[in-house]
């Protein structure tokens, strides 16, 4: 089901969370109304109300400081695909600065790599994947760079700049992928499922007015957006709000501009 809400637009997926809690409060007491446990009587309707205020208290507190996590893996992905596109453009920097032919040579082979993450890798991260041909296209640049003999002086400096790059490319590459699979825990959801189920019974309790219901949909309509805000967050890569490739996009910019 994830797959296929983060394939809609972020505002559809806010209102389709906001949808389901709302309707859920106006049209479950409805329907449990035959139950005696849930029909609503005066005797219990004031100590509900001060019950649900409670709970909503409570759940909206929780979505929030999830929320500012969820926030927070986002802006940390964001960085490390910055940090990986910088580096990119620096070792291409590098070889173009390095002064040999031969070496300068390998700078359309990096290129070539760069637009394989925006072009292979990044279609395969929105389904959990990483890309074979990504990975290959850096094994002749690695090996390169490594079988490399500088001669003293500038070439040398110049040199281990280039193996430092090699390094953090690698291992930022790898500590991006493994941010694809960072998530909430499948029981966070169910938690916030159950949570619902307890305020839309809690809400079937109560003496219903027009305004009653109102009041209850949108509080339940609140905690559905904040829900679904979470939801649209929680996958660094997947959705409309996800971690593009500007950062690459730029870098690639930068290295056929070096040419020029």
């Amino acid at each position: 089901m994830s797959e296929w809400l983060y394939s809609f637009p972020d505002a559809v997926v806010v209102f389709f969370f906001t949808a389901i809690a709302a309707v859920a409060v106006v049209v479950v007491p409805w329907i449990l109304r035959p139950i005696r446990l849930f029909r609503p009587n005066p005797d219990n309707t004031d100590f509900t109300l001060r019950l649900y205020g409670v709970l909503f208290t409570l759940c909206g507190f929780a979505l929030a400081m999830t929320l500012v996590q969820a926030q927070s893996i986002f802006r940390h992905a964001e960085a490390l695909v910055a940090s990986e596109a910088a580096h990119i453009n620096n070792l291409d920097r590098l070889l173009a600065r390095y002064g040999d032919p031969a070496v300068g040579g390998l700078r359309p082979t990096l290129l070539r790599y760069a637009n394989s993450i925006v072009k292979d890798e990044w279609p395969a991260m929105a389904h959990d994947r990483d890309s074979e041909t990504t990975r290959l296209a850096f094994v002749p640049i690695a090996q390169s760079v490594t079988a490399i003999s500088p001669a003293a002086g500038r070439q040398t400096m110049i040199y281990g700049e280039m193996l430092k790059s090699i390094d953090m490319i690698m291992e930022l590459r790898e500590e991006r992928l493994d941010s694809v699979h960072i998530a909430l825990p499948a029981v966070y959801w169910d938690v916030v499922f159950f949570a619902m189920v307890v305020l839309v019974l809690a809400a079937s309790a109560v003496e219903r007015t027009p305004f009653r219901t109102l009041l209850l949909a949108s509080q339940a309509a609140v905690l559905g957006a904040f829900i679904g805000v979470v939801f649209i967050t929680d996958h660094p890569f997947k959705g409309q709000t996800s971690v593009d490739t500007t950062a690459f996009d730029k870098a690639i910019v930068m290295m056929k501009a070096r040419d020029k």
